[in-house]
């Protein structure tokens, strides 16, 4: 963890950030509060509140997102089956990255190793077994909380 006062009276700019990010859980993440002085002298309380209350504003307007390991899969589904095949895979929040239509439609997916068995068993049992899996890779990514 680091701080910078940037010029600020000692302990009323960084400290009040840090501060807000401990209480609210957030880690690996970087909040910069730029003030721009408008001829009024706020004093050491004003700043902290000020700091204070733009850590808040942008947490609490910011998209907060885990990075998570998965791997890559390929899926070729037809169109009988591919809106149940997209039905499962939301519930079980299976990232979709490309969807190929042509003659059969070809996913292109993330799945975590938690949920591996479970999404596969689904599509297995939606397509009757018609659909195969293929892993061709893996990759870190953001799920959005």
């Amino acid at each position: 963890m680091r701080y910078s006062d940037d010029r600020e009276p000692q302990g009323t700019a960084g400290i009040p950030v840090l501060e807000v990010m401990r209480k609210s859980g957030i880690t690996n993440a970087v909040i910069v509060v730029t003030r721009y002085f408008g001829g009024i002298l706020l004093g050491t309380g004003g700043l902290v509140r000020a700091y204070t209350a733009a850590a808040k504003m942008a947490i609490d307007s910011a998209e907060l997102a885990v990075l998570k390991h998965f791997f890559v899969y390929s899926l070729n589904v037809n169109y009988h089956d591919y809106q149940k095949v997209m039905q499962s895979m939301n519930a079980k929040n299976v990232k979709i990255e490309e969807t190929d239509f042509a003659d059969s439609i070809k996913l292109k997916f993330l799945c975590s190793e938690d949920d591996y068995d479970s999404v596969i068993g689904e599509i297995t049992d939606i397509t009757s077994e018609k659909s195969a899996v293929e892993k061709i890779g893996e990759k870190f990514d953001f799920i959005n909380l």
